[in-house]
C-alpha cells in the first residue's frame, strides 16, 4: 500500500517561479513511492481529519501540531518541519507514540543572518519605522551581543565585525575557547546587556528561553 504524506502551506508561495521548488519537492517524494497531498490553511479539526490516513506530515511555522492532533493521527510516523526549531510540534506527545520529528536546522541560516545585520545597519543609519523617525548613528565601534552563539550566530558575528564592531556573546554549553576564533568574547548574560548597542538572540523557543528578553533585561541595557 502506498504511503501518504501531507504538505501544509500557510499561504500560497509568491516567490519568483513558485511552482519550481514545490514541484521539485513533489517529485522527490513521489519518486520515493509516496502519495503527496498539498493543503493550505487547515483548522485543527481539518488537520486531524486529513491525517487519518497519512504516515507523514511536512509543515512550516504557523501550523500547530498539538497533542490532540498527534493522538488522533493513528498512522502518523514522521513530522518534518521545513525550517529551524520544532516548537510548534508537541514533542512529548510525538515521543510517546514513537513519531519521528525532524527539522532543517541550517536550511535558512544565512537568510536569518542577513535579516539580522541588514536591518540593524539600516535602523542605525536612520530608517523610519511607522510614523517615528529613528535617529542614525555609525555602526563602527558599536558593540553587538549574541545570545547563544552557534552556527548562524557565528555567521552574524563574522559579518558585523566587518563594520569594525566588537562582538560579545553567551552560550550555556559552547566554551569561550570555541567562540574565540570567531572573534566572540563570551561573557555571562548579566554582563552582556550593559555593554551592547545591539543585541541579537538566536535560540529555539524553549522553557529555558521563554521571556529571555523582558523588562528586567532591558533595564540593564
Amino acid at each position: 500500500m502506498q504511503m501518504k504524506i501531507v504538505i501544509l502551506l500557510t499561504t500560497v508561495i509568491t516567490v519568483a517561479r513558485p511552482e519550481a521548488p514545490r514541484a521539485a519537492l513533489h517529485l522527490i517524494l513521489q519518486d520515493g513511492g509516496l502519495q503527496v497531498v498539498e493543503k493550505q490553511n487547515l483548522s485543527k479539526e481539518e488537520l486531524i481529519a486529513e491525517l487519518q490516513d497519512c504516515e507523514g506530515l511536512i509543515l512550516r511555522s504557523a501550523t500547530k501540531v498539538t497533542a490532540d492532533v498527534i493522538n488522533a493521527a493513528e498512522k502518523l510516523q514522521v513530522v518534518g518541519r521545513a525550517s529551524t526549531g520544532v516548537d510548534n510540534v508537541n514533542l512529548e506527545a510525538a515521543t510517546r507514540k514513537d513519531i519521528l520529528v525532524m527539522n532543517t536546522p541550517n536550511g535558512n541560516s544565512l537568510s536569518a543572518v542577513e535579516l539580522t545585520y541588514s536591518p540593524g545597519d539600516g535602523f542605525d543609519e536612520g530608517w523610519q519605522v511607522g510614523p517615528k523617525e529613528v535617529h542614525g548613528n555609525q555602526l563602527e565601534w558599536k558593540d553587538p551581543g549574541n545570545s547563544w552563539p552557534g552556527e548562524d550566530r557565528r555567521e552574524v558575528a563574522v559579518r558585523i565585525q566587518s563594520f569594525g564592531m566588537k562582538t560579545v556573546g553567551y552560550h550555556p554549553i559552547i566554551s569561550p575557547e570555541v567562540s574565540a576564533p570567531f572573534g566572540i568574547q563570551q561573557l555571562p548574560l548579566e554582563e552582556i546587556w550593559p555593554l551592547c548597542d545591539f543585541i541579537t538572540v538566536h535560540t529555539a523557543l524553549l522553557t529555558s528561553t521563554t521571556g529571555l528578553l523582558n523588562d528586567s533585561t532591558f533595564a540593564l541595557c
